[in-house]
């Protein structure tokens, strides 16, 4: 056990706040009036102008995978010619041999085309009789 002092124990000062400078606030209540003007106010439309999204330009058009998909039919086309004749000669003339391999590189061609094609921009009125003039 702990000893006790035989001097009397001190009493505790109360703290005293400190007064403050600055003004107290003062919290007013609108008005049944003014309450049902801001709800309304919430619900009408923003009148902000909102930034019109970015339009999506797809890299091809429908021409290109048209083209594409003529380049994909002349290899398969060439490729099925090519499996045709059995027995090759070189002597005689045979479509696996001579006609087949120009279809199946034209196909490649054409897709390559068809990736690098673009389409021209129109041309406005306006600056077409500007080039005449």
């Amino acid at each position: 056990m702990a000893k006790k002092s035989s001097q009397p124990k001190k009493a505790k000062k109360p703290v005293q706040q400190k007064k403050s400078t600055t003004p107290k606030r003062v919290v007013v209540t609108a008005s049944s009036e003014a309450k049902t003007a801001t709800k309304t106010a919430a619900k009408a439309p923003r009148t902000r102008s909102r930034k019109a999204a970015p339009e999506v330009v797809l890299p091809f058009s429908r021409k290109n995978y048209m083209l594409m998909l003529l380049g994909v039919g002349l290899i398969a086309f060439g490729f099925f010619l090519m499996s045709l004749d059995e027995f090759i000669d070189a002597s005689e003339f045979s479509i696996s041999l001579y006609i087949a391999p120009i279809l199946v590189v034209g196909g490649f061609v054409e897709i390559i085309y068809a990736i690098l094609y673009r389409p021209k921009a129109e041309v406005s009125p306006s600056n077409e009789t500007a080039v005449q003039d």
